[in-house]
Parts: C-alpha cells; sequence; structure tokens
C-alpha cells in the first residue's frame, strides 16, 4: 500500500505522539529513567563533597539516588552528560553560616569536562590555593574571589593555557605570589583579578602581564606595587579596565598608560603620584571612567581634556574647569564647590560627595544644567536655607543632605518630591516646623529626619517605608495615627522605627 504525503505525515505524528505518552506512563509509574550523569563523575563529586564542611545544608541534593546533573551548582552537557561546570560561589549571602569550608579533594581530576569553577566567597581559610587545579586543563573560568586561601599561589596554575577569566582577589591580603612567571603560560587570559595578593617582591610584574595580548581587564588594587618597569613595547591592544589602586607609586603620571587607545576604565586611587596631568589628545582615548583622586598631582586640567568623553571623574580637589566636561554622568568630588564647577554637566545624574566638609556657594535662584537621580551631599555646608536648587530635581529616588546645616522649614514642594524616594535622609540639622500628617511613598523606602528641630502629630505612613526615624525631634501626642492607621489598608513593611527623644 502507498500511502499519501498527509497520511505520511498523520502516521508520523501518531507514533510520536504513542511515544510521548509512553514515555510520560512510565515516570507517571515511577519507572526508572536512564541517568544523564556518568557514574564515575558522581563518585568524584560525592567525595568532593566529604572534604566540605557545609554548615548550612547547601549541597543538600547531593545524593547518590539522584542524578548529579540535577544537584545544586552542576552543570552537565545536555548531550554527553558530562559534568562541566561547578557553581558554589557563595556572593551574595552575607550570612556566615552559609560559606562552605573545609578542604578540596583532587577527585576534581575526574571531571575531564570540566570548563567552569567558581568557589568564590567560601571560606577555605588557612589552606593553600592546590596545586591539583593546574591539571584541570579544560578550565576557562576559574574564581577563587574572597575564598580564605593563603600562602603562595602555586606556579601549576600557569598549565590552565585555555583559561579566560581568573579571579584571585584576596583582600585579607593572605595570598601572596614571589614571581609571575607561570601566568604567561595563561595566554588566552581576558579577565584577571588579583587585588589584594601581596605582589611586592615582584619587580616584573608588568612585563609579565604586558605578555598576554588577549587581556581586556585587570584589576590589582591592595597589591603592595610600589614601581612600574617601563616596557619597550605595550602589548595591552585589548586592554579596557585597569585597576592600580591603593599601592605605593610615587611618581608622575605614565602617559603611555593614557595612550592605551582601548582604555575604557582607569583607576590610579590612593597612590602617590605627582606632577600634572598628562598632556596627549585626550579625545583620542576610549577612557570613560577615570579616578586619579587622592594622589598629588596638581590642579590644572589641561585643555585637551575638555573634548574627552569622560562620563565617570574623581579628581579629588576640583578646578572650576571641571564644568567644561560636559559628558560627565557621575561625579565625586572634594573641595570648594561652586556654580562653575557644574556650568555644562548636562549629562550629570549621580552626584556622590558625602563625609566631606565642603561649602556649596551657588544663589538661591540657581538652577542646574542637572537633572539627578542619586544625591549624597552629606556634611557638606548647604544652609542655612533650604536649598531651593532642588526644586528642578524631578528624578531624584535617593537624596542624602544629612548635617549640612539647614536651619529652616522642609517646603511643601519637596515633600511632594519625596513620594518617589528610595531614600531621603535630612538627619542631624535644625529642620523645624511641622511635617505633612500623611507620607506617601510609592516605592519601598528608608527616611531619616532625627536629629531635628520638627514639631506637630506624628505622620501616618504608607505601607511602604521599611525605616522610619523621626527621633530626637519635639514631635508630640498618640502613637495610635502612626502605627495602627496604615495607608490604604495593607500590612506595613516597617522593620525599623525610631522615636525616642520626643514628647510622647
Amino acid at each position: 500500500m502507498v500511502l499519501s504525503q498527509n497520511q505520511t505525515i498523520i502516521l508520523f505524528l501518531a507514533i510520536y505522539l504513542s511515544t510521548k505518552l509512553t514515555v510520560s506512563a512510565s515516570f507517571a509509574n515511577g519507572e526508572d529513567y536512564e541517568e544523564l550523569c556518568h557514574e564515575r563523575e558522581k563518585e568524584a563529586l560525592l567525595s568532593f563533597k566529604q572534604d566540605l564542611i557545609d554548615p548550612s545544608n547547601r549541597l543538600l541534593s547531593w545524593v547518590a539516588k539522584e542524578d548529579c546533573c540535577k544537584w545544586a551548582g552542576i552543570v552537565c552537557n545536555n548531550v554527553t552528560g558530562h559534568v562541566t561546570e561547578l557553581r558554589l560561589s557563595n556572593a551574595g549571602n552575607h550570612d556566615d553560616r552559609t560559606p562552605l569550608k573545609g578542604k578540596l579533594n583532587p577527585s576534581l581530576l575526574s571531571l575531564k569536562h570540566l570548563s567552569y569553577l567558581d568557589l568564590s566567597n567560601n571560606d577555605f581559610a588557612g589552606i593553600q590555593i592546590p596545586s591539583f587545579i593546574g591539571s584541570l586543563v579544560g578550565l576557562r573560568y576559574l574564581n577563587f574571589t574572597e575564598t580564605g586561601f593563603s600562602g603562595m599561589i602555586p606556579h601549576q596554575l600557569g598549565n590552565l593555557s585555555s583559561l579566560r577569566h581568573l579571579g584571585l582577589r584576596s583582600l585579607d591580603g593572605f595570598i601572596y605570589a614571589r614571581n609571575l612567571r607561570w601566568i604567561s603560560g595563561l595566554y588566552s587570559l581576558e579577565h584577571l583579578d588579583m587585588s589584594g595578593v601581596n605582589l611586592g617582591e615582584v619587580s616584573d610584574w608588568f612585563l609579565t602581564f604586558n605578555k598576554l595580548s588577549s587581556l581586556s581587564e585587570l584589576r590589582l588594587s591592595f597589591c603592595g606595587l610600589d614601581y612600574i618597569q617601563r616596557p619597550s613595547s605595550v602589548n595591552f591592544t585589548s586592554l579596557s579596565v585597569l585597576d592600580l589602586s591603593f599601592n605605593r607609586f610615587e611618581y608622575s603620571l605614565l602617559n603611555w598608560i593614557f595612550n592605551l587607545t582601548s582604555l575604557f576604565h582607569l583607576d590610579l586611587n590612593r597612590n602617590s603620584f605627582i606632577g600634572p596631568f598628562p598632556n596627549i589628545s585626550w579625545s583620542s582615548t576610549s577612557l570613560r571612567s577615570l579616578d586619579v583622586s587622592n594622589n598629588y598631582l596638581n590642579s590644572t586640567i589641561p585643555d585637551s581634556l575638555y573634548g574627552s568623553s569622560l562620563e565617570n571623574l574623581n579628581l579629588g580637589k576640583i578646578p572650576s574647569a571641571v564644568g567644561n566636561l560636559c559628558s560627565l554622568e557621575a561625579i565625586f568630588m572634594a573641595g570648594v564647590v561652586s556654580e562653575v564647577h557644574f556650568a555644562n554637566l548636562t549629562n550629570l545624574n549621580r552626584f556622590f560627595a558625602s563625609g566631606n566638609a565642603l561649602i556649596l556657594r551657588v544663589d538661591q535662584d540657581w538652577i542646574p544644567p542637572f537633572r539627578l537621580v542619586f544625591l549624597e551631599l552629606g556634611s557638606w555646608k548647604l544652609g542655612p536655607l533650604f536649598p531651593m536648587w532642588l526644586h528642578s530635581q524631578i528624578d531624584l529616588i535617593s537624596i542624602d543632605l544629612s548635617n549640612t546645616g539647614i536651619s529652616d522649614a522642609i517646603p511643601g514642594w519637596f515633600w511632594n518630591l519625596s513620594s518617589q524616594f528610595m531614600k531621603m535622609n535630612l538627619s542631624h540639622n535644625q529642620l523645624f516646623g511641622e511635617i505633612p500628617r500623611l507620607l506617601n511613598v510609592s516605592r519601598e523606602s528608608r527616611i531619616y529626619l532625627g536629629f531635628n528641630n520638627l514639631t506637630g502629630l506624628l505622620p501616618r505612613i504608607s505601607s511602604t517605608i521599611t525605616v522610619m526615624d523621626l527621633s530626637n525631634n519635639f514631635f508630640s501626642g498618640e502613637l495610635s495615627g502612626l502605627l495602627c492607621h496604615p495607608i490604604y489598608g495593607v500590612q506595613s513593611s516597617l522593620n525599623v522605627l525610631l522615636l525616642g527623644a520626643n514628647l510622647l
């Protein structure tokens, strides 16, 4: 019998659906199915688990009767079933009970197809990075960031020629290297973070890293570096991020660093660099973020910097000419500040400068050229009048004007702005008068009004407010209005309420 094309298609679908139903039925009846995981790799992982201390049972799913490809932190190849990734980072978890501890079992060497190993932010305190890690030659990603390891970095890591990402950041300073010759074997490396690794005994560190032509990110903050051996040629043709902050360099800024045409982010903060800015063609660079604060540079900005595309700049004490950097979106400042500093900063949306006893000298009717989203001016000298220029900042979602010497009433227009705030800190001023009877905020918010001279009854607050500090004022009346009448009848999210030292 010869089937037509339509009949053939119908027959194929019938067979396919029958097969699917049979498989589904077998699962429903509890019949076994073939595991994706390889038995030898499962045994290797179970041996690895035995040497770990897991106080919060993060590896609870690691049991022999389950497919290891379904275990927490394990990624397998969907076709071959081989374990390819081990993701056991504790990043983002601030609970001291959750980091894995113990030691690393060399059973990992049985994972012949492992390309990704992330043990960052765990706590392997007191042990050295195992040398056998250098035998996992298939690794392309290795992250030992903040793992508590100590001792000298094993030279065997230089065998990982396929490695693209290496994270060894250790801000406790217990990891060190006496030479970095091994790193020249990592010729595929693109991202390297050795922040906090003691490299004080390595004099040729820069010449070594200069051999890594594929490197796009190099982070070496807190490494005890004090000398850069100038290379005859620079091979960093792909370098976009260079962080040399918190070291001990004591000479002029190096022009050739700024001539790296691919460099996007440069951080030289907290060194002892001296002298002027490099006299280079800034418009030809790719720099968008530059931090040279906390050095000993003079305050003259070269004219060529005005035509640059910088978006984030931290210079420490700011010369007035910074107002010509019209591409800036974020600025971190120290020094005396006036309107001229902001003259052309039309793209500025984040202004972080808290913790400095600075003076802002602007006219009361000044209208800034920017519209901020984040503003932090804690401890500036802004008072005694409430800063009227905030009236134009309708995009604000976070503001800190604490301890700024304001001795004034909070204007009504400011309370209208506050409905969109995630954080509002006006504490430690001399603010007086009453606040609105209804504080309605549309998003989760923290409000700090403590240590002022505010009076009147306590307000009703919206259920979105999580922290409310009204302490050390002159509020009076009953607490019921604040606590018993949530707006819209929704259960309150309030976690912290401070009312001490009032007239309640």
